[in-house]
C-alpha cells in the first residue's frame, strides 16, 4: 500500500498541465531515430552542468530542441540502461534483466508499441549484439532487424576493442535511413566509442583520452546531424 501511494504521486499530473506538441503542424506519425550514447552523463555535457568544451554538438542540440534537465540514469551498465530506456522497466543493483530470457521476452518496449502503429523497427550497434542476450531481448520485444559487428567488415569492426568506432557506425546509420521506404520507421542506434579503453582516432582535448572519447562521439553525432539536415 505504501509503495502504491508513492508511485501514484509520481504519475500524477497537475490539473493545469498543458500538453505541447513538439511535432511540425500536420505531422502525426513521424519517423523515430533514437540515439543511445554509451556511458554519457552530465559530467561530460556542458548543457546540463558538465565539463565545458567536451560536447559542443550536444550543447547545440540542447539549445535547438527540447532538453529534459531533471532526468536521471536508471543504472550503471549498458545492458541494464537499455532495458530502462527501451522498455521503461526499472533496473536492479545486482541483476541484469536482459540476461533473463524468460523475463526479458515478456517486457513491453518502444518497438512493440510502435509496431502496433505500423512502424518497422531496426536496431544498430557496432559491437557484439549477443553479449548479455541483447539480440534475444531485441527480437522478442519487437525489433525486426538487428545489425551489429558481423554486419561490418573485419577492418571496420576492429577499430575499437568492442567493435566498430562511431565514425563508421554513424555513417551506417545515415545509409540505413536512406534505405527506408514510405511506411513509418524507427531506428535505435547504440554508440560504442565512449567506452574504455577510450581508443578513438581523435585528439582534440590534450592529455585526456577519456574526454577525447566522449568528444569524438559528440563530433560524429554533430557530423551526422549536419549531413542529415541537408
Amino acid at each position: 500500500e505504501k509503495a502504491a501511494m508513492i508511485f501514484d504521486k509520481l504519475s500524477q499530473q497537475p490539473s493545469d498541465t498543458t500538453l505541447v506538441s513538439v511535432l511540425k503542424d500536420g505531422v502525426t506519425r513521424p519517423n523515430v531515430i533514437l540515439v543511445v550514447l554509451e556511458s554519457f552523463g552530465a559530467r561530460v555535457c556542458e548543457a546540463v552542468g558538465g565539463e565545458p568544451g567536451v560536447t559542443p554538438n550536444l550543447n547545440k542540440i540542447a539549445s535547438e530542441g527540447v532538453l529534459f534537465s531533471n532526468f536521471f540514469a536508471n543504472s550503471f551498465r549498458t545492458d541494464r540502461g537499455l532495458i530502462c530506456t527501451l522498455s521503461g522497466y526499472p533496473s536492479f543493483p545486482k541483476t541484469s534483466v536482459m540476461k533473463s530470457t524468460v523475463k526479458s521476452q515478456k517486457l513491453p518496449s518502444l518497438a512493440s508499441s510502435l509496431a502496433k502503429a505500423g512502424y518497422k523497427s531496426t536496431f544498430l550497434y557496432g559491437g557484439d549484439i549477443n553479449f548479455t542476450n541483447m539480440r534475444g531481448y531485441l527480437y522478442s520485444t519487437g525489433y525486426e532487424r538487428a545489425l551489429a559487428d558481423s554486419d561490418f567488415s573485419v577492418a571496420e569492426r576492429t577499430t575499437h576493442q568492442w567493435g566498430a568506432n562511431d565514425d563508421i557506425t554513424f555513417n551506417r546509420l545515415y545509409d540505413l535511413i536512406m534505405e527506408q521506404g514510405n511506411e513509418p520507421w524507427h531506428i535505435t542506434f547504440l554508440t560504442l566509442s565512449s567506452h574504455e579503453p577510450w581508443t578513438v582516432p581523435y585528439n582534440r582535448i590534450k592529455d585526456d583520452k577519456i574526454a577525447n572519447a566522449f568528444a569524438f562521439t559528440d563530433e560524429e553525432l554533430g557530423k551526422f546531424i549536419d549531413r542529415f539536415k541537408k
